[in-house]
């Protein structure tokens, strides 16, 4: 089992701890249905679980005071192609670096990724051009406020809806969170939904009845568990140092370059005086 996936289990290890210890419901999404049901030897290089909107703030706050040094929380700055307000739980002496969110967050690492279920149809609601969805940024910052907007005078009986696996939009039954189960994934214990097939369907399933995975891993990801994204950092400032004193060297050979063939062109006059003069002689 690759390394980056063993980061991913690691870290959902401790979401599971804290939920248990706090009565918070959830259930893994991201690849792992697929590997479950598919039972495919996937490598995980990306966490995915779905928390209701209800406990979301409980939880990222609580993860927020994990005593390991390498553990940072960071909320997503929505874009366009960002539908759902999000948390991530980043094991920090890592590198993740996805093009698609590169500039969602200023600390990419491998993580977990937190993602909401809410009882409001987003669509219904705001269109394209709501609080969330759409155009409008979610800065990091606004994420409490976000959770507060879709859990005020909410009703709890009412259809949820989350993002799935390839960022759209769907109606979700709230039992999927509630009616788990533990599974063991490469000798990791999981929480899924007991009816894992039914969370496959709404995760993976398109409505041609065709099954469309998120594309993931790209090939332009830079994804590592043995070097930190602030190493990766300096190691690029260190090139760029090098860089520097490479240009200035072949700066320096081009003038010795340059006087070198200054100086062949005044040997070359010398020994052509040289010879016009042993011409004359003859």
């Amino acid at each position: 089992m690759q390394q980056k996936t063993v980061v991913v289990l690691e870290l959902m290890q401790e979401i599971n701890k804290c939920c248990e210890e706090n009565g918070i419901a959830y259930t893994c999404g991201g690849l792992f249905p697929r590997a479950l049901v598919k039972h495919e030897d996937l490598i995980i290089q990306q966490g995915v679980i779905y928390v209701d909107v209800n406990d979301i703030r409980s939880l990222v706050e609580l993860l927020g005071n994990s005593s390991k040094s390498n553990r940072e929380i960071e909320f997503a700055d929505g874009m366009n192609n960002y539908t759902f307000f999000s948390a991530r739980y980043i094991d920090s002496s890592t590198t993740f670096i996805n093009n698609r969110s590169i500039l969602l967050y200023e600390k990419p690492g491998i993580h977990v990724e937190i993602l909401p279920v809410i009882h409001t149809d987003p669509d219904e609601e705001s269109g394209n051009d709501g609080l969330l969805f759409g155009n409008k940024r979610i800065k990091a910052n606004s994420f409490y406020a976000a959770v507060d907007h879709y859990t005020k005078d909410r009703n709890e009986d009412a259809p949820s809806y989350v993002q799935d696996a390839t960022g759209e939009v769907k109606a979700f039954e709230h039992s999927l969170i509630t009616d788990t189960e533990k599974r063991f994934f490469n000798g990791f214990e999981i929480q899924i939904s007991k009816d894992i097939n039914k969370l496959f369907d709404l995760l993976y399933l398109k409505e041609d009845g065709t099954v469309s995975y998120p594309r993931f891993p790209r090939i332009d990801n830079i994804i590592t568990a043995e070097v930190s994204y602030k190493e990766l950092m300096k190691s690029f400032g260190d090139i760029a140092e090098w860089g520097n004193i490479i240009d200035s060297q072949l700066s320096r050979i081009d003038e010795l370059n340059n006087r070198i063939d200054q100086r062949e062109e005044k040997i070359q006059g010398i020994l052509d005086e040289v010879r016009q003069l042993y011409a004359k002689k003859k």
